[in-house]
């Protein structure tokens, strides 16, 4: 019968079943074991508890988390300077130079592509393996539409400077 158990907790009055102890209405009757689980739950509670209690004395949370904020704040830089995985990358000069004059070669047969994606079947597969010159070279190569300089071209005065060339 609900409320046939009375206990408080904290300073408020929490009403539950006899039979179980348990204070959530409508729940199913566990018994005993139920009983002993949710004593050693708060018993567990309580040292997990007085455990943070000691940490924050000592100040060994802080530091924790002052550690694990530099780590984060470091692989974040990494993955924003390398777009995803943060790891240090090696570039062979060769491959990479490869890479640019095919990312070129894209760039300037652009109109290409678009008619092979449109002609292309449904069961075509692609290869999607890339590797790091490859990504370097797209970084290197792709117009940035927050670039206020991206219309004027090498060597070219741009209109409006009143002859001034961009320094």
């Amino acid at each position: 019968v609900w409320g046939s158990y009375c206990k408080v907790h904290d300073g408020h009055i929490v009403w539950g079943y006899a039979c179980c102890a348990s204070t959530t209405r409508n729940s199913y009757c566990v018994g005993e074991a139920g009983r002993e689980a949710a004593l050693q739950a708060e018993e567990q509670m309580k040292a997990n508890l007085e455990a943070a209690r000691k940490r924050k004395e000592d100040g060994t949370e802080a530091r924790e988390r002052a550690e694990r904020a530099a780590t984060a704040a470091e692989k974040e830089g990494k993955r924003a300077q390398w777009g995803g995985d943060a790891r240090d990358v090696e570039l062979d000069k060769d491959k990479l130079k490869a890479a640019m004059e095919a990312e070129e070669a894209k760039w300037t047969d652009g109109a290409n592509d678009e008619d092979d994606d449109r002609k292309r079947k449904y069961n075509v597969t692609h290869s999607v393996d890339v590797t790091e010159e490859e990504m370097e070279a797209y970084r290197l190569k792709r117009p940035r539409a927050a670039d206020p300089m991206a219309h004027v071209k090498a060597g070219e005065k741009a209109a409006g400077t009143g002859g001034y060339d961009y320094v």
